[in-house]
């Protein structure tokens, strides 16, 4: 139970309610009953914080009753920037983009994965992109089919880029779509994914693929998830269908782009339709090249490459980026034993052991 009667404090988190843990009923419960000081809702996992999945209305009531005492809902999320509208109600919102950055990179890398696939982590990244005999000219691995996934897909269609690239589609989603030019189909790769849904682990195609066409989990949130940070570990060209302004803020965090062989103008439209079928263009320009060709390409981003690995893993163990939320709970844990948010402990925890 996350209520600490002594320190004035109650949690919950996004990914624990329903399940043994603390919901936002019984935290408005808790609200209502006790002096509190500080009401955390840990959502770092994702970028959504507000309802419906699993939080219900009581988050807002939450939000309310703390108002009427005077006192704030204090939330973390893991964007970084919106572009739809949000409650902000008596919130204290903490963005903690870093997060999922972290989680991709402690998953690909762990030990115990490792040794389940029989791969090193020397096996896992990409150590000389030019020395690849490329088989495809880009690899795009996606699960959940989204609105602004399956538009993306279909405008992939419009331009002949399916069927000669390795692009992976587990399923359709219940709202519709209306697509103009691709007609769906599940369309896998040579891993084990559609069992294990282990989204640190990836195909063959994806180490033979010379660029990576990231298609984001949303389009309304600013959120850099294990997708993109896939190809910054490893050590991939890539581009991203997400909202606007999204590799703007990959060079604001110090990475650098691949101007060498992408137009980035399209970051700045923010007409959906528009930005995607201005990706697909960047994408029909890339397939122009003979695939014996791509070896040059690479040895001309090889620095870009490593650099960006280095990059990635500075911000990973970078502590002080935590915000003020993540960064109580730590120092309960460690200096009193208290956790006031399991997951937070044991994100630190692996972090903590890979730092080393």
């Amino acid at each position: 139970m996350a209520l600490f009667i002594d320190h004035g404090i109650a949690t919950w988190n996004a990914w624990r309610a329903n399940n043994g843990h603390n919901t936002s009923e019984e935290i408005l419960s808790y609200v209502k009953k006790y002096d509190l000081q500080k009401v955390i809702f840990y959502s770092q996992y994702e970028w959504a914080y507000w309802p419906d999945w699993p939080l219900s209305q009581a988050f807002y009531e939450i939000a309310h009753e703390l108002y009427v005492q005077n006192k704030k809902l204090t939330v973390v999320t893991g964007a970084n920037e919106f572009f739809v509208k949000r409650p902000f109600f008596n919130i204290d919102l903490h963005f903690y983009p870093e997060h999922t950055m972290a989680r991709q990179y402690y998953n690909i890398f762990d030990k115990d994965r490792l040794a389940k696939h029989g791969v090193t982590r020397e096996q896992r990244v990409i150590s000389n992109i030019e020395n690849i005999d490329y088989k495809y000219h880009f690899v795009s691995l996606n699960r959940r089919a989204h609105y602004h996934r399956m538009e993306m897909l279909d405008l992939l269609c419009k331009h002949n880029l399916i069927d000669n690239n390795a692009i992976s589609w587990i399923g359709e989603a219940p709202f519709g779509y209306e697509y103009k030019y691709w007609t769906p189909k599940i369309m896998t790769l040579t891993d084990n994914f559609t069992e294990d849904l282990d989204q640190s682990v990836f195909p063959a195609e994806y180490y033979n693929s010379f660029a990576q066409l990231v298609i984001e989990s949303s389009t309304e949130a600013l959120i850099v998830t294990d997708k993109t940070a896939a190809a910054l570990i490893i050590g991939k060209p890539f581009l991203v269908a997400s909202c606007p302004f999204f590799h703007e803020h990959l060079q604001s965090m110090g990475f650098e782009l691949y101007n060498e062989i992408f137009d980035y103008s399209f970051d700045k439209v923010y007409d959906q339709t528009k930005r995607f079928d201005m990706i697909a263009e960047n994408l029909v320009n890339l397939s122009k090249i003979p695939n014996s060709e791509l070896r040059n390409l690479a040895s001309k981003i090889r620095d870009k490459v490593e650099h960006n690995k280095k990059v990635f893993e500075k911000i990973v163990f970078d502590f002080d980026r935590f915000p003020e939320p993540i960064k109580l709970a730590i120092d309960l844990y460690e200096n009193q034993g208290i956790e006031i948010d399991h997951l937070t402990i044991v994100h630190w925890k692996k972090l903590k052991e890979m730092s080393k």
